[in-house]
């Protein structure tokens, strides 16, 4: 999940700006200390569907790793606080673009 926040640098301001297959990256601190840390401390990756909801996603949550449409993006998890959501385009993907905002991470 890294990886692809890293080449995807189109941040979108909001959640109303999203696209269907657009990326939402979850940012957190984990409850217990024995997690290493994540870099840019992104814990989580989800799918934008937006659907009858216009928040609904596409991801795993669970430990479990069963993928499932949840009607919202924003969630409380168990596991790490929520600090922050990223919304990404896809569209340098798209414009064939693969380029990491820092290649020496």
């Amino acid at each position: 999940q890294n990886y692809q926040f890293d080449t995807l640098p189109e941040e979108l301001d909001t959640a109303d700006q999203l696209k269907p297959g657009d990326l939402i990256f979850v940012e957190g601190t984990y409850y217990k200390t024995n997690h290493r840390p994540q870099k840019y401390n992104l814990v989580h990756i989800e799918i934008f569907l937006g659907g009858e909801t216009g928040e609904a996603t596409l991801g795993a949550r669970d430990q479990k790793g069963v993928v499932k449409v949840h009607p919202s993006y924003k969630y409380k998890s168990k596991s790490y606080e929520i600090t922050n959501y990223y919304f990404r385009s896809l569209e340098p993907w798209l414009r064939g673009e693969l380029k990491p905002a820092h290649p020496e991470d």
